[in-house]
């Protein structure tokens, strides 16, 4: 049956939400014009006017907005239109969208909307969709759309090929797989470093201040009586500590409260934040590799960090963040996690070392840091010569560490890279992932028979990963193993 096709309004929230960037948007000037500009001046009364104008014409754009942008979930895609003086048309096709994100600020939850961001398979300014405030049913209803759109796309397959009943067009049930403790919480407070996040805090609030009022002289006050005995300095600091670490126990509380990672048999589903809820609806298809990330820290206390790398469009750090999974996860339960959640890859421990020829060609290699380094310290502060030494035998030990972690391995349609030092990564796709191989050899790798070899996997942009100083043989089955991408590709067409 036909969707009915209805032009609709976003959510009144939008304009709320417009409203609130607004204030942010002339919070600073009003404070100016308003509080701490000569009311005398001659100047003051006109700039008074042209910003009371500047709001109200901005207010007036807010609601004329709302009214003329609309949106409607057609059949086979989804389409919202924009604009006052000129229209501005923006249409999905529902086989384009990757990945569904949604955003829900506090003060939408109480009235049950949120907005939904649609990530489709393109690039440029149409790579995603935005609805700014719907319903939580109208976004069910999207997504719902989406799904049976998936779900029809399977049964015309099933029928071309005669095999199996269809599939019928019901939602999959989700099976939630990782919801942090109230321990796990604890431990992300001290391990994300969020304690340390309120001094940019505070400096920068200082300085917002200080532009306002002159506050040197009670700064000299303050720290005249802090520094006046030990008592004083100790009773600071104390106080200090436990207000960076009670605000980095709410920071990370309203990150990862509810943190959540479920999935059906069809997509992922990642959820955080507290007030500011976030999620983000991957379809494991999309999923190119997935990367194991330790920094030293978390390997002291054997934690990883597992990252998607998925074959959208969206880019920033926003979506860098709600692209990774928890980051303070159990190292061992982030590997059974990611069998659970994606059967179709496969991970090896027993990985293949490095030759010793790499380690020779590591250390041949010119150490351009410290070389500049020497050559600035002995120009600007020849005493400190002995930091030249210092960082001399650190580049060394940091190349030595990367020999030593380094592995690799070929395996079935599988290739698996780890690299790095005390921050280390572990790098795992499948043959069907990579579109491009690389193979290149410098001089000296030549004459110590090493070579390097990098994978391409389908992102935007797209993803290199490179594993270097390994063995010519190695490289030669790297080749010959991605030569049999095309019998994966031809099964997977038969298959289907």
């Amino acid at each position: 049956m036909e969707m009915e096709v209805k032009q609709k309004r976003m959510h009144p929230l939008k304009m709320l939400d417009n409203f609130i960037e607004l204030i942010k948007d002339v919070f600073i000037p009003a404070l100016f014009v308003f509080v701490i500009a000569n009311p005398d001046s001659r100047f003051i009364p006109y700039l008074k006017v042209i910003f009371i104008a500047y709001v109200i014409i901005r207010l007036f754009g807010i609601v004329i907005s709302w009214l003329k942008t609309t949106y409607s979930i057609k059949e086979d895609a989804i389409h919202i239109s924009r604009g006052v003086f000129k229209k501005k048309n923006h249409t999905v096709p529902i086989e384009q969208v990757q990945n569904i994100q949604t955003k829900t600020p506090v003060y939408f939850k109480p009235f049950h909307v949120t907005s939904v961001t649609l990530v489709t398979s393109v690039s440029g300014d149409e790579a995603a969709l935005k609805i700014e405030a719907v319903k939580w049913e109208e976004k069910e209803c999207i997504e719902d759309r989406i799904l049976a759109f998936r779900q029809h796309e399977r049964n015309d397959q099933i029928e071309q090929t005669n095999e199996a009943e269809i599939i019928g067009t019901t939602v999959p049930k989700r099976m939630i797989h990782f919801r942090p403790t109230r321990k796990d919480l604890i431990k992300a407070s001290f391990l994300s470093l969020s304690f340390l996040a309120i001094i940019p805090i505070l400096v920068a609030a200082f300085e917002k201040i200080e532009d306002l009022f002159d506050l040197e002289g009670t700064l000299n006050h303050i720290y005249q009586f802090i520094m006046s005995s030990w008592y004083t300095i100790a009773l600071t600091i104390f106080i200090f500590i436990v207000i960076a670490i009670g605000f980095g126990l709410v920071r990370t509380f309203l990150k990862y409260g509810k943190f959540e990672i479920a999935s059906d048999d069809e997509r992922i589903y990642i959820k955080r934040g507290t007030l500011n809820e976030r999620t983000l609806s991957i379809r494991k298809d999309n999923v190119q590799a997935i990367e194991f990330v330790q920094n030293p820290i978390k390997k002291w206390l054997r934690l990883t960090e597992v990252k998607l790398v998925s074959a959208t469009s969206e880019e920033g750090e926003e979506s860098a963040e709600i692209n990774s999974l928890y980051p303070f996860l159990p190292t061992e339960r982030a590997y059974s996690l990611m069998e659970e959640l994606f059967p179709a890859f496969k991970l090896s421990h027993q990985m293949n070392h490095l030759p010793k020829q790499a380690l020779y060609m590591k250390f041949l290699r010119v150490p351009w840091v410290w070389l500049v380094f020497s050559v600035v310290l002995f120009w600007w502060k020849p005493s400190f010569w002995y930091l030249s030494i210092v960082l001399f035998i650190l580049t060394y030990m940091m190349r030595y560490f990367r020999y030593k972690n380094a592995r690799f391995l070929i395996q079935d349609e599988f290739v698996q890279f780890k690299k790095g030092g005390l921050w280390s990564s572990l790098y795992i796709t499948n043959r069907k992932k990579v579109i491009e191989v690389e193979v290149a050899q410098s001089y000296l790798q030549r004459k110590l028979n090493l070579t390097t070899i990098g994978i391409v996997n389908r992102t935007n942009p797209i993803n290199y990963e490179e594993m270097e100083e390994i063995p010519i043989s190695s490289a030669k089955h790297f080749l010959a193993w991605y030569y049999k991408r095309s019998d994966d590709v031809q099964l997977e067409q038969n298959e289907s």
